[in-house]
């Protein structure tokens, strides 16, 4: 039996007008915790796109995940993963090229994480680099896609992919609008 096992340190306080106050300090963040015990359990088949939005929204980044699922939907297909949720277009009936991935633990600074394989993408909806870009935060980094999750020969020799974080919904909604534009919805 796998047991998730966490150490809470509890301190008392008393102020000048004698309130009782209680601090916790955990060894691992409860939200960070949460996370490992999905990717460490036994049945990794339980993990879905509503346990992620449950960590989500535990985590206080719930309506913006929530947002870029329901504003993806029909346009690329979603699937869970451990670490996050994965959106995909099908190539046929067994394979299908992994455009963009956001995280349920909240980015460093905050905000919704997220990772986006850029050629694939303006690839899928016909759009160029440029454009892509302008639907993102100003505060975005490169990231190496060759040989994420599945290369494919067509991605060319130096793929292009950006990570970065939804720090507002309307960041969000600009990302959404815009590719959903860009599909003809």
């Amino acid at each position: 039996m796998n047991v998730p096992v966490n150490i809470a340190t509890v301190q008392h306080f008393k102020d000048s007008s004698s309130r009782e106050m209680l601090a916790q300090v955990f060894l691992v963040e409860p939200e960070v915790a949460t996370v490992k015990e999905l990717a460490t359990s036994k049945s990794r088949s339980r993990v879905t796109l509503e346990t992620l939005q449950a960590v989500a929204d535990e985590n206080g980044i719930g309506e913006s995940y929530r947002k870029v699922r329901n504003g993806v939907g029909g346009v690329l297909e979603a699937h869970a993963t451990v670490e996050y949720a994965g959106y995909s277009w099908k190539l046929d009936a067994s394979r299908r090229r992994l455009v963009l991935a956001i995280g349920a633990t909240p980015a460093e600074g905050g905000g919704l994480w997220f990772r986006i394989h850029a050629t694939r993408l303006v690839d899928y909806l016909g759009i160029n680099l440029k454009e892509l870009r302008t639907w993102l935060p100003e505060s975005i980094d490169d990231y190496v896609v060759s040989g994420w999750v599945v290369p494919f020969e067509d991605d060319g020799d130096n793929p292009v992919g950006w990570q970065g974080a939804f720090r507002t919904v309307e960041e969000v909604d600009r990302f959404i609008d815009g590719l959903r534009a860009a599909a003809g919805q």
